[in-house]
C-alpha cells in the first residue's frame, strides 16, 4: 500500500492484494500468473507481461444425501440410514480496480482472463504489443452438482439411493467502464442467454455489467464461443 507502486516479479500470484492512492504498475519479462488477485490503483492500473494467465478456481458447491435401506429377507425387519454430505469450495474472483485512471493490460505473446470484476473510469483496455499476440476471454462457472442411482445386493435385499440435480452458472468478465484496445486476435467466452448469438449479445448488452460486448458485436478481430448453462 502507498501513493505509488511498481512491481517486478516473475513468480506465481495467488490471493495478492496491491493497493496504492495513485497508480499501480506490474511488470514481468515472462509469464505472470494471478489467482484471486486483488489490485487497487486510484489512479489506474497497468499490467504488462509476456504472457498472461489470470486464471480462478471455480465455484463449486457440491450437496449428496445418501439413504441406505438394508431388508432380511426372513424376518422382513429392516435398518434405514441417511448420510449426508456437503462439500463447497468457494473462490473470490479477481477484481482490479483502477480508479480514475482505469485498466490496461499490455502482453508481449498472449493474455488469458477467467472472468474478472474491472471497475474504473476508463474501463479496461487490452493491448498487443506484438502483431502475433492475441488476447482470450473466458468464463468460469459456479456448479452444484447431485448425483442419483439405486441398487440392490445378494439375499439380504439391499437399496443405496443417491438424488440431486446439477446447476451451472456461468460468469463472464464485468466492466461497466466498457472494453477497449489495441488487438487483432480476441477470443470471448459468454454464457448463452438465447438460441442465436446475436439474440445473447443484445442480452447481455443490456446489462450494465456487460454492456461492453455492445463495441465489439461487429469486430471482424473477435471470435465469440457460447457456454451453455445447466439448470
Amino acid at each position: 500500500k502507498g501513493t505509488g507502486a511498481n512491481y517486478h516479479h516473475q513468480e506465481r500470484h495467488e490471493r495478492t492484494e496491491l493497493m496504492a492512492s495513485e497508480r499501480v504498475e506490474v511488470e514481468v519479462g515472462e509469464t505472470l500468473k494471478m489467482a484471486s488477485t486483488h489490485i487497487k490503483g486510484g489512479q489506474g492500473v497497468i499490467i504488462d507481461a509476456g504472457v498472461l494467465e489470470q486464471q480462478d478456481e471455480s465455484n463449486i458447491t457440491i450437496d449428496h444425501r445418501e439413504t441406505h435401506t438394508k431388508k432380511k429377507k426372513t424376518f422382513g425387519s429392516k435398518k434405514t440410514s441417511t448420510i449426508t454430505h456437503n462439500e463447497v469450495h468457494q473462490v473470490v474472483r479477481t477484481l482490479l480496480e483502477g480508479g480514475e485512471g482505469g485498466v490496461e493490460i499490455h502482453v508481449e505473446k498472449a493474455g488469458i482472463l477467467q472472468a474478472p470484476i474491472v471497475s474504473g473510469v476508463k474501463g479496461l483496455k487490452l493491448i498487443e504489443k506484438n502483431p502475433q499476440a492475441r488476447f482470450v476471454i473466458l468464463t468460469s462457472q459456479d456448479i452444484d452438482q447431485k448425483s442419483q442411482n439405486q441398487t440392490k445386493k445378494g439375499k439380504l435385499w439391499q437399496s443405496s439411493k443417491r438424488e440431486g440435480h446439477v446447476h451451472t452458472h456461468v460468469f463472464m468478465l464485468e466492466s461497466e467502464g466498457g472494453l477497449k484496445g489495441d488487438f487483432s486476435h480476441l477470443t470471448i467466452q459468454i454464457p448463452q442467454k438465447d438460441k442465436s448469438l446475436e439474440a445473447t449479445l443484445k442480452l447481455l448488452a443490456s446489462d450494465p455489467k456487460t454492456a461492453w460486448v455492445n463495441n465489439l458485436r461487429q469486430e471482424k478481430t473477435v471470435d465469440w464461443e457460447m457456454v451453455e448453462e445447466i439448470h
